[in-house]
């Protein structure tokens, strides 16, 4: 993609909210110098979706981190751009100096053909030495039985755990970050089964940091471990909202309880804690169920829509196509009975069953029967408007006939 018009069209992705879209673009065209804060970008965006998605962060949190992940993004695009005029500014100076680097260049061809005469010919001799050392190391010991190493597999071996070493401090590296990404290299150790290894990343991250956020994070990870090592899991999280422990195996959620016994087995499409009270969320097939903090199963995924945000401390639910409340800890307020139940006040609410209208407070009392073709909450005079058999009349907050406030 022309250069010129990344600028643009990342802009534009930007204006119209497809974060995920521009990032992709940067990622796609591969600039060296700006990858690896392109990497770090991409592994925010989805750390914040997955927050989301779980309900740790709120839609307005959501969107202010979004906004920077945009602010950082159009910086990059800042960046290239610089670079770009000053990569054309050392074009124009390795142009004019031309001549003493051909000159430097020279030198540095002789003097690597020098090097390179000396060392083939010590390769040349290096079998005959080799033979005089094995000889001699046979006549000192003639009983031995053990093969000579030769130098080259020293080499190798020294490779092998350079690159070892190399692997070991990039997972360090990712687990000691503030943005984890589920992709990194530690991440990766766990998926492949490499728990010994994973533990010995954790202890050495342990001593390269004081952030009590970052240890506490290292001491719940390792938990996780022995937890999937245990029960032949993929993943658990430890950090889960409240008293349990979600897992998961073959993208299917399930429960664990603190003292790392299996509440359910991962068999969920999701798993949420409610913002209010004390309940999880289970999620099937559509179909909504709940689990109390000590780990009962106190509904099956019976209901088919849940909604625990209009009614602050309640959870509305629907079931067989009728509407009732649960409390913070899953016990019914109203039954699943009410064709519409609608929250007037911060302690009145109106239900509607069989076409007729009644009141209860928020704490299950009935103030009025389903008796009534129409309520009406008049806010301003803190008054009910009830019509009854075509016959309408004014109530007070407990259901008393009052005067109409008109003639007050």
């Amino acid at each position: 993609m022309d250069k010129k018009n990344i600028k643009s069209i990342i802009n534009n992705l930007i204006q119209k909210g497809e974060t995920k879209k521009a990032l992709d673009i940067l990622l796609t065209e591969k600039f060296d110098k700006q990858n690896k804060e392109i990497v770090i970008l991409c592994n925010r965006y989805h750390e914040i979706k997955k927050k989301s998605r779980l309900g740790i962060i709120i839609l307005q949190e959501e969107q202010i981190e979004l906004n920077k992940i945009n602010v950082a993004v159009l910086e990059i695009l800042e960046n290239i751009n610089e670079s770009k005029i000053s990569s054309e500014k050392n074009e124009q100076n390795i142009f004019t100096n031309s001549n003493l680097k051909t000159i430097i260049l020279s030198i540095c061809i002789v003097i690597l053909l020098i090097f390179t005469v000396i060392y083939y010919s010590l390769k040349i001799n290096k079998p005959q030495l080799e033979e005089k050392i094995l000889t001699k190391s046979e006549s000192l010991n003639p009983t031995s039985t053990e093969s000579f190493e030769r130098p080259e597999n020293k080499e190798i071996i020294k490779e092998s755990n350079l690159e070892k070493d190399l692997e070991l401090e990039q997972a360090i590296k990712h687990i000691l970050s503030k943005k984890p990404d589920d992709s990194n290299e530690f991440e990766q150790l766990i998926v492949n089964n490499q728990f010994e290894k994973a533990l010995e990343v954790i202890e050495i991250a342990e001593t390269r940091t004081k952030d009590k956020y970052l240890l506490t994070h290292l001491d719940n990870r390792r938990k996780s471990i022995y937890l999937i090592r245990e029960h032949d899991i993929d993943n658990a999280w430890i950090s889960f909202p409240r008293t349990l422990i979600l897992t998961v195996k073959e993208n299917k959620y399930g429960l664990l309880n603190r003292k790392g016994e299996e509440v359910c087995k991962p068999k969920f499409n999701e798993i949420e804690p409610l913002f209010f009270g004390n309940l999880y969320c289970t999620i099937l097939d559509s179909m909504y169920g709940f689990f109390n903090e000590e780990g009962e199963e106190i509904f099956k995924t019976v209901f088919s829509e849940v909604n625990p945000m209009i009614f602050d401390e309640f959870t509305l639910v629907k079931k067989d196509g009728l509407y009732g409340l649960l409390d913070i800890d899953g016990n019914f307020i109203l039954e699943p009975k009410f064709n519409q139940i609608e929250r007037v006040m911060e302690d009145l609410i109106f239900t509607n069953e069989n076409e007729k209208w009644g009141v209860i407070d928020t704490t299950g009392y009935q103030i009025l029967e389903n008796d009534y073709e129409q309520l009406e909450y008049i806010k301003k005079e803190g008054l009910i408007y009830a019509v009854k058999k075509g016959k309408g009349e004014y109530l007070d907050r407990k259901g008393r006939l009052t005067t109409n406030p008109a003639l007050n």
